[in-house]
């Protein structure tokens, strides 16, 4: 099943401010959820870690999703965190659409649902995350997702169908005799 809300996070351009080499950003919008992003420990910058997603398209968007490390290591795992949307990306374009949020420290997916937005960008901010045991805390991050808020966002075109429409369609076939 492929959800056709999902956003093909191939085409996006993702940034951190802090990551660690061997855990880049890009890892948490791979699909593979063995690999993963990590803010730095060496050197240590303490949180907050900052992630900037460029969608490279404007699209009404509702929902990220997050799933964090899955190699039985409990560091790192986000607590507390905001999102910010933007359509340009500009220092003074961004609109908060949660602010301390919060999660369960555990390994298991997590949801951030906020209001339908048009954007461009989107910035997650990992405010609190678990440690080691020198007190320090981190954020890191298997998977990170965007989901439209509909099929149909108001500035696309009327004529063609999404890739994911057309695959979620091809999917309902395959179980047809």
């Amino acid at each position: 099943y492929v959800n056709p809300y999902l956003m093909d996070s191939s085409k996006f351009e993702v940034k951190a401010d802090s990551e660690q080499t061997g855990n880049e950003i890009a890892k948490a919008f791979d699909k593979d959820e063995s690999t993963f992003w990590h803010s730095s420990w060496n050197p240590f910058v303490a949180l907050p870690a900052e992630v900037v997603i460029d969608m490279k398209e404007t699209a009404v968007i509702n929902k990220l999703t997050y799933l964090p490390r899955q190699d039985n290591n409990n560091n790192g795992q986000i607590k507390k965190y905001s999102i910010y949307v933007s359509k340009t990306g500009e220092d003074d374009d961004w609109m908060a659409v949660v602010e301390d949020g919060t999660w369960k420290a555990d390994t298991t997916w997590k949801t951030a649902s906020f209001e339908p937005v048009e954007a461009r960008y989107v910035k997650f901010v990992a405010e609190e995350g678990t440690g080691d045991s020198s007190g320090n805390t981190f954020a890191c991050a298997a998977e990170f997702n965007l989901y439209r808020s509909s099929l149909k966002d108001p500035e696309e075109p009327t004529e063609g169908i999404s890739t994911a429409v057309l695959e979620y369609a091809i999917s309902l076939t395959k179980d047809v005799s």
